[in-house]
């Protein structure tokens, strides 16, 4: 996983994604999000993820609304040569951002931090709640729902 995640994130950085620019996922819930993710976040970058279903109208506004430098769908991973770089995590960046519904009009975008998903993870971990090898859990959520995350 940690291989896959280097290679994409070398393959993003020579697409031009640098550091604090924001990467959108479009692309089905697969056992390929979590490595997608991890490259980015190497790299300095912020993930969006889009709800495949969305038509592409909405697609393109929340892309525009979140000035995203790139778009990771299948059809590039599948051009993706498995070339390795060493890459360093910084506290302090931006995670993820989340897109509201919007349904009073234009969609507002939210910054979810670093540090506030590792909190997140962090304190569901160490809860009642904890998830445990022999669970059972029910993906429901679109990957461009903020919930997503304590799945994966």
């Amino acid at each position: 996983m940690l291989f896959q995640a280097k290679c994409i994130a070398s393959a993003l950085l020579k697409e031009g994604v640098k550091e604090g620019d924001v990467v959108v996922v479009d692309a089905e819930r697969s056992l390929g999000l979590p490595i997608w993710i991890l490259a980015i976040w190497m790299i300095g970058g912020t993930y969006f993820a889009l709800n495949p279903a969305d038509l592409s109208e909405r697609k393109e506004r929340i892309c525009a609304l979140v000035k995203s430098r790139f778009i990771i769908t299948e059809a590039w991973l599948s051009g993706v040569k498995m070339t390795e770089q060493q890459f360093q995590f910084q506290p302090g960046r931006i995670a993820y951002l989340i897109a509201t519904s919007g349904s009073t009009g234009e969609p507002k975008i939210m910054e979810i931090g670093q540090s506030a998903l590792y909190y997140f993870l962090q304190g569901f971990v160490e809860s009642d709640l904890a998830i445990v090898s022999t669970d059972i859990v029910l993906q429901n959520f679109r990957v461009s729902f903020d919930v997503t995350f304590w799945k994966i």
